[in-house]
């Protein structure tokens, strides 16, 4: 898991090395620098976006009828653990099927590595009614990107900046070969997996809607 502030450390350390009279330093907006506006004009703090998960490749829909339970799976191949919300907003089923209810689920990748939306108790429920299952996969991706400046502060700094200075996000790439920069405050990290669903259904012709 590639953690973003101590990508952010790892650049502090690295600047330290000369006369080691950085003090204290901050990725979020919650830092002295933001607060107590010593910042340019032109700056601000970090904010991160992510981009939508979709399956890729071109996918078929699936015809399977009365399907009456769902149950989404994403496994990430890697993640990241940053401050920052890393929320996003993902429609299911995401391999389009017949008689499946379309619905939202907000996903947060922080950290993430596997995330499970199911019916609580769905495996007795399974078993109880002897549902019949199918599952569908696919490859999913999705791009989050940082934007902005954080900030650290020297000791014994003059009166003009009172110490601080800022550094774009972007920056944090020569720390990390899965961090990419798109210019000096922007960055980006993908993230990819495989996402399942397993849609269970009735062996009858008789539907019952429980949870779909």
């Amino acid at each position: 898991m590639l953690d973003l502030e101590q990508s952010g450390k790892e650049y502090i350390q690295m600047l330290n090395k000369t006369d080691s009279s950085i003090d204290s330093w901050n990725l979020t907006k919650k830092y002295e620098y933001w607060t107590k506006r010593h910042n340019k004009t032109n700056e601000y703090p970090i904010q991160a976006s992510t981009s939508q998960i979709t399956c890729n490749g071109h996918l078929s829909s699936v015809q399977e009828m009365n399907a009456v339970m769902a149950m989404y799976i994403w496994n990430f191949n890697n993640s990241i653990k940053s401050p920052f919300d890393l929320s996003v907003k993902v429609k299911v089923p995401m391999i389009p099927h017949s008689g499946v209810r379309s619905r939202h689920f907000t996903l947060n990748l922080n950290g993430a590595r596997r995330i499970i939306f199911a019916r609580q108790h769905w495996k007795k429920i399974s078993m109880e009614r002897k549902f019949g299952f199918s599952i569908q996969t696919c490859k999913f991706s999705t791009k989050v990107t940082f934007d902005g400046w954080f900030a650290y502060h020297k000791k014994n700094g003059t009166s003009a900046s009172e110490g601080y200075y800022s550094v774009g996000v972007g920056n944090l790439a020569s720390v990390s070969s899965r961090l990419v920069n798109t210019s000096d405050h922007t960055l980006n990290y993908t993230l990819d997996g495989s996402y399942t669903q397993v849609i269970f259904f009735e062996r009858t012709f008789k539907t019952s809607l429980i949870g779909t």
